[in-house]
């Protein structure tokens, strides 16, 4: 799904980019299920994969999100310019999801 959409949808590639080391990695998807059902299970408060992530979260909420959101301000009017040229081009479903995903859709 990420690689789909890094690859069909506005801005994918250059998001990614964007995002610090391992961050910007792709994690397999079988440990983070196997990790949301044992959090579900527990009934735990949090659950995050990799679990190191959990502990950046205060971090994250002290500082991040002021950092996080002036770095977005300046990609947004960007972003909107290039998912407004998908829209023209491709349509809004397609500019909206990723070939494989309208696929599974039905769309």
């Amino acid at each position: 799904m990420v690689r789909d959409a890094e690859r069909e949808l506005p801005g994918g590639q250059r998001a990614r980019r964007r995002v610090p080391g391992p961050f910007a990695r792709t994690y397999p998807l079988a440990p983070a299920v196997d990790e949301v059902v044992a959090a579900i299970a527990e009934r735990r408060r949090r659950v995050a994969y990799p679990k190191w992530f959990l502990k950046l979260l205060p971090v994250r909420q002290a500082f991040g999100a002021k950092l996080l959101e002036r770095e977005a301000a300046k990609e947004v009017p960007e972003a909107e310019r290039e998912y407004a040229r998908a829209i023209a081009e491709r349509g809004a479903s397609a500019a909206a999801a990723t070939e494989r995903t309208r696929e599974l859709a039905g769309l």
